[in-house]
């Protein structure tokens, strides 16, 4: 080896470092990403002010049948849960913590079948409407790729957020949040002249 093609091998081994160092930034960066979207944190469910989409179910707990049309003029809380999904009892027994609001509907949309959703009935608050989604239906009609998942529809039927909340306080938070996008939208900001 000649000492003229020292420096060019020492930029070369450089060049090679930094391409390396770049190689595993966008490695970790895609596994971020893959984790975020199993755990529901990107926005793959409905926008926010959109029309939340009408559904009907049967109540696993008392048999009665839920029409999401009777429920305009109140807030209404859907949770997305799956059997096997350790965030999604966490959040089921978390909503024993968290009573309902007055002028809130609370509703737990399981995938699976009845015996699936029996299983989320026992550890659910007790007013939480409990409905089977065995054909994905409502999940798909909400944009739910993942679990636990929950949308908080406004009084008007739109969509006033979404999420992926693990424990009663995410859900709280949500919910919050939700109220305070609708309180900005009943006082628009003055215009500036």
């Amino acid at each position: 080896m000649t000492i003229p093609f020292l420096p060019v091998l020492l930029v070369l081994g450089a060049v090679v470092l930094f391409e390396g160092l770049v190689i595993l930034g966008l490695v970790r960066t895609l596994r971020d990403v893959q984790v975020a979207i199993a755990s529901g944190r990107l926005p793959q469910r409905l926008p926010v002010g959109v029309t939340s989409p009408r559904f009907r179910a049967r109540d696993v707990r008392t048999g009665s049948e839920v029409d999401s049309a009777d429920l305009i003029g109140r807030e209404l809380v859907v949770l997305f849960l799956s059997p096997g999904c350790p965030d999604c009892r966490r959040l089921a027994d978390g909503t024993r913590q968290v009573p309902a609001e007055p002028g809130q509907t609370r509703i737990a949309v399981c995938h699976g079948g009845p015996r699936e959703a029996g299983a989320f009935a026992d550890a659910l608050a007790s007013d939480v409407a409990v409905f089977a989604d065995a054909e994905g239906t409502v999940f798909s009609a909400f944009g739910i790729a993942s679990t636990p998942s929950a949308v908080v529809v406004d009084g008007t039927g739109r969509v006033g957020a979404s999420g992926g909340p693990r424990h009663s306080g995410e859900l709280a938070s949500l919910v919050s949040t939700a109220r305070n996008a609708a309180v900005g939208l009943d006082h628009p900001l003055p215009v500036v002249s």
